[in-house]
């Protein structure tokens, strides 16, 4: 499941929470949210909380392929609190897509995630 989170960051902060398994539904609800906050912006963020990654069904996997190949140039930067340390392999190729810049943060660095989500440098 996709939550939706609303963590008082700005406008082009997209803000996640992922537990449990993936369905069709919830990709369909953030490329919703998606859509509606590229209207305001030009370049969006990503800030995902995942807690446990259950699984993700073949249409939800195809409609995800499909949703970040469709706005991966309307991302700039992903943060991903974690502790699933495969998951920062995950982030790693996430930061082959040009000019998209992931990076994983375990939950001992949630605070951290959220100051480089919000923040305009690099650091």
């Amino acid at each position: 499941m996709i939550e939706l989170i609303s963590t008082g960051f700005e406008d082009r902060v997209l803000g996640l929470r992922v537990r449990g398994p993936i369905d069709r539904a919830d990709v369909d609800a953030v490329a919703a949210v998606l859509a509606d906050k590229r209207t305001r912006r030009e370049r969006l963020r990503i800030y995902a909380e995942v807690e446990q990654l259950g699984g993700m069904s073949l249409p939800a996997l195809l409609e995800d392929l499909r949703l970040t190949w469709r706005h991966f140039r309307d991302i700039e930067r992903e943060a991903i609190v974690t502790d699933a340390a495969w998951l920062g392999l995950l982030a790693r190729t996430g930061n082959l897509l040009p000019g998209i810049e992931v990076r994983r943060f375990p939950w001992s660095a949630q605070a951290e995630a959220r100051r480089w989500i919000q923040s305009d440098g690099g650091a």
